[in-house]
C-alpha cells in the first residue's frame, strides 16, 4: 500500500489562554517562547515535514498578533488561511465554522497548546487501513485526576469520563492527546455555534455506535495549557532534558 495523505490539517488556536494566568504579557499562546521556537511554529514544522498543504487556524484572541507573526515568519510551501471567530466558538463550533476551506476532504485537526513526538505518517495509514468515522491520539494513563479519561476496546472508543471520575479496574484508559482525523461525514455532527467537539460530534456518534479510532501513542505528549506546565517544560529545555526536534 502506498503512503496514505491528509493534504488539508486545522489548528484550534482562538482560545483566550486563561489557564495561563498572568504569564502571556499580551502574547497569545500558541505565540509563547520555547527555546528559540514556539508552540505554533513547531506544530506548523511537524505538519509540513508530514506533507501537509494547507493548515487552517482558527482565530479569536489576539488574532492580529497571530496573523502578523504568521506574515512576517512564513513556512515556505505551506499555505495558511486564517477563520476568524467575532465570538468564540469553541472546539466544535470552530472547526464547523471553517468547513467553507475543507474540499470535502479528511483533515487533521490540533489544539494548539500540545507537543508531541506522535508519527503523523503512521496514524494516517492507520486511519486509512480502518476506515473509521473519525480517529484520536491517545496516551494510555490512569490519571483521572488531572484529565477526564477516555475508554477504549480493541482501539475503539467506548466513552470520555469527565476529571476526577474513577474508571473500573477492568476498563482501559487513556488521556486524549488533542489530535484528530475527521471525515466529511463526521464533521456533519458539528454547526457554527459555541459547542465542544466532544459533546457535538463523538457523544453523538457513539450514541449511534459508530466506529471512532483509537490510535495509540506511547511516546512523548506535552500539554502546554497551563502556566505551571508551560514553566515546566521550560525548565526541562533549559536543563537539556528534552529537545525541541524530537517534536517536529
Amino acid at each position: 500500500m502506498g503512503k496514505q495523505e491528509i493534504r488539508t490539517a486545522m489548528i484550534l488556536a482562538a482560545g483566550f489562554g486563561t489557564r495561563m494566568k498572568n504569564i502571556m504579557n499580551n502574547t497569545p499562546k500558541p505565540l509563547l517562547p520555547l527555546g528559540s521556537t514556539n508552540l505554533l511554529h513547531l506544530n506548523l514544522i511537524k505538519m509540513y515535514n508530514a506533507g501537509i498543504k494547507r493548515v487552517v487556524i482558527n482565530l479569536h484572541h489576539y488574532a492580529d498578533k497571530i496573523k502578523n507573526y504568521l506574515y512576517y515568519n512564513p513556512i515556505p510551501h505551506l499555505e495558511i488561511l486564517f477563520s476568524e471567530e467575532k465570538t468564540i466558538l469553541g472546539t466544535g463550533g470552530g472547526i464547523a465554522n471553517a468547513e467553507k476551506y475543507f474540499e470535502n476532504e479528511n483533515i487533521l485537526v490540533t489544539n494548539a497548546d500540545i507537543i508531541s513526538n506522535l508519527n503523523y505518517q503512521d496514524f494516517f495509514d492507520r486511519f486509512y487501513s480502518l476506515d473509521p468515522l473519525a480517529s484520536i491520539a491517545v496516551l494510555p494513563s490512569k490519571n483521572y485526576l488531572e484529565y477526564g479519561l477516555i475508554t477504549y476496546d480493541k482501539n475503539k472508543l467506548t466513552s470520555f469520563k469527565l476529571r476526577n471520575e474513577i474508571p473500573e479496574p477492568e476498563e482501559k484508559t487513556a488521556i486524549f492527546m488533542g489530535y484528530h482525523i475527521l471525515t466529511p461525514q463526521a464533521r456533519k455532527y458539528l454547526k457554527p455555534i459555541f459547542s465542544s467537539i466532544i459533546t457535538s460530534c463523538y457523544y453523538q456518534v457513539l450514541k449511534a455506535d459508530q466506529y471512532i479510532n483509537v490510535y495509540i501513542h506511547n511516546g512523548l505528549w506535552i500539554d502546554v495549557g497551563t502556566r505551571e506546565k508551560y514553566l515546566d517544560i521550560l525548565d526541562l529545555i533549559e536543563k537539556g532534558k528534552i529537545h525541541l526536534d524530537s517534536f517536529k
